[in-house]
């Protein structure tokens, strides 16, 4: 059975090859690599020659992460889509246990390993899915999913072809921050259902890099797709989802604030955490910030001062 592996890659030429001589080191070996250039300035066009004839590359102008993936997709030939970003890697046995679990179980559209994490100093001491055990229940994802941004990784992720051809779906190009949460979130209002294989078959690379460390951008990119799927006539959801999207427009708006705050932005900071002191009456810490956000900028700044010699 042909397996497409969809590489997105932007300027990692290093870790490019370590992730994709992971892919070829599978013993499921009926694989199509199709590499996505997302636009590189460094030396990725050297791995893709050196590579040429393994892998199916296709080069972009800088277009962003799911316009990589997306033409990813679109070349893809294989009857599952796996998707392996290019500072990730696999172990040997990922694809053939990933293809036999999901075979295993054909009413899912979306299926998902666990994820060893590890970075320069090491192996993490928790897993993917134990720092997030709300991926123990794929059935039932959406509030976790927006509450707690507990969402597969996309490197552990595969998915049946023929479910994104016949949805129409595809990652969201306009969303840079929190795209793989958006993507998830489409799936399962096309009907599509995830399986969950509970072992760590996939690597994930923490380093300063991952687009998941910008703390305002995240927060502030949370904040306009929670507005916008709130405000979606007809309303798609269930009362329990729409209280989980409230709750996550809510904290968004509270960690917004807190980056103002922090940055010593303290009106932008006040009209944020009184947003949020407006959406939850029981928000007592946002609105202690608001109120502390009216004092003189001295003697915000000599509490801070206090606090952070404490």
């Amino acid at each position: 059975m042909l397996i497409s592996v969809v590489v997105p890659s932007y300027n990692y030429a290093a870790l490019l090859r370590e992730a994709l001589h992971s892919v070829f080191a599978q013993t499921h070996k009926d694989l199509q690599v199709i590499v996505v250039d997302d636009g590189s300035t460094d030396d990725t066009y050297k791995v893709l020659d050196e590579l040429a004839g393994r892998i199916h590359p296709i080069r972009l102008g800088r277009s962003g992460l799911s316009a990589a993936r997306n033409r990813g997709i679109d070349a893809a030939d294989g009857e599952f889509i796996a998707f392996l970003d290019s500072d990730d890697l696999w172990l040997p046995e990922k694809i053939e246990k990933h293809v036999k679990f999901a075979l295993a179980h054909p009413e899912t559209m979306v299926t998902y390993t666990d994820a060893s994490e590890f970075s320069v100093d090491g192996p993490s001491k928790k897993s993917f899915v134990e720092n997030f055990p709300d991926l123990n229940h794929p059935s039932d994802l959406f509030t976790p999913m927006i509450k707690r941004y507990a969402i597969p990784t996309p490197s552990a992720t595969m998915v049946k072809t023929s479910f994104l051809r016949e949805s129409g779906l595809r990652f969201r190009e306009s969303v840079f921050y929190a795209e793989d949460l958006v993507f998830c979130h489409d799936v399962m209002l096309a009907g599509g259902r995830f399986g969950y294989l509970p072992e760590k078959l996939t690597m994930r690379r923490i380093h300063a890099a991952n687009m998941s460390g910008n703390h305002r951008r995240r927060f502030e990119q949370r904040k306009l797709l929670y507005t916008d799927m709130l405000g979606q006539s007809p309303d798609p959801y269930t009362h329990e989802q729409k209280s989980a999207l409230q709750f996550g427009l809510r904290d968004a708006t509270y960690r917004v604030a807190e980056c103002d705050w922090g940055d010593c932005n303290f009106a932008k900071a006040r009209q944020g955490f009184f947003q949020s002191v407006a959406m939850d009456s029981r928000g007592m810490r946002a609105l202690a910030y608001g109120v502390l956000t009216l004092l003189p900028s001295d003697i915000i700044a000599s509490m801070r001062k206090l606090k952070n010699s404490a």
